[in-house]
């Protein structure tokens, strides 16, 4: 057994001195193994003299993964090359960086009308999902309001659990969106109410394919079934993705779809 795990460990610090004396990049550690390891645009390499706009220096591409994680989970991008590399270099543990980053985050709640999340939107581990403007913050009920101001969830802003009671306590909290002051209400309720095409409706691309996707491409409601949003009573989370759209927002529309309890 001894003699089994010396030998492993010898391949292995083998293998290891090969990625780093044949190659200059670290490699992905995901099939097919070859490629390059990239954290966005940035390329981590083991060869300082290459180090430069795009590439990252470092001994350690696991971690540095984990700092650009931190980036992702609070202010949600990717970190700058420049950035990383300036933490690699001066040994930022993961525990001081969450800190920063989450203290400026918080700034931005302070004043978030001035931040680059004005006109953006933003959800929190309460299940809320907020509009911001000029006038702070405001709900977004449901996606017919959402598509009614031609907003998409996937384009949001996720506060990190950790700074939850930090952005209500800073933030001023508005009049909830009004489906009716919606630029693009009248196609939103034509394709509801009247079945009208939404392909056809003059809607933006990236809006006709999020309502592709829930009324017909994906199914919500049941994995094999053929009716979308527009179509069943209720909205049945049946996948991870499907239950962020059922936590964050309200589906009690739905009973007015036609033949539907409430249907007019």
């Amino acid at each position: 057994m001894f003699r089994y795990r010396y030998s492993l460990l010898i391949g292995i610090g083998v293998f290891l001195f090969a990625s780093m004396t044949l190659a200059s990049t670290w490699k992905s550690p995901n099939y097919p193994y070859t490629d390059d390891l990239k954290i966005g645009n940035c390329t981590l390499i083991n060869t300082i003299a290459e180090k430069d706009a795009t590439h990252i220096y470092t001994l350690n591409p696991g971690f540095t993964v984990q700092l650009n994680s931190a980036y992702i989970n609070y202010w949600n991008r990717n970190a700058r090359c420049d950035e990383l590399q300036f933490h690699v270099d001066h040994n930022t543990s993961l525990t001081t960086l969450n800190n920063w980053l989450g203290q400026i985050a918080v700034s931005w709640y302070k004043n978030i009308s001035a931040t680059h999340l004005n006109h953006q939107t933003i959800s929190t581990s309460r299940h809320e999902w907020f509009y911001i403007d000029e006038n702070g913050v405001h709900r977004i009920p449901d996606i017919l309001t959402a598509w009614s101001f031609g907003l998409l969830l996937d384009d949001r802003f996720s506060v990190n659990p950790s700074l939850t009671d930090a952005f209500y306590n800073n933030v001023t909290i508005g009049t909830p969106l009004n489906f009716n002051n919606g630029q693009y209400k009248t196609q939103i309720n034509n394709i509801w109410k009247n079945n009208a095409s939404i392909t056809d409706s003059g809607l933006p691309a990236t809006l006709i394919t999020n309502l592709n996707y829930l009324d017909a491409y994906h199914y919500i409601g049941h994995p094999f079934g053929y009716n979308g949003v527009f179509d069943n009573c209720q909205l049945d989370g049946w996948n991870l993705e499907s239950r962020v759209y059922e936590n964050l927002l309200d589906w009690s529309w739905m009973l007015r779809n036609h033949d539907c309890p409430l249907a007019s």
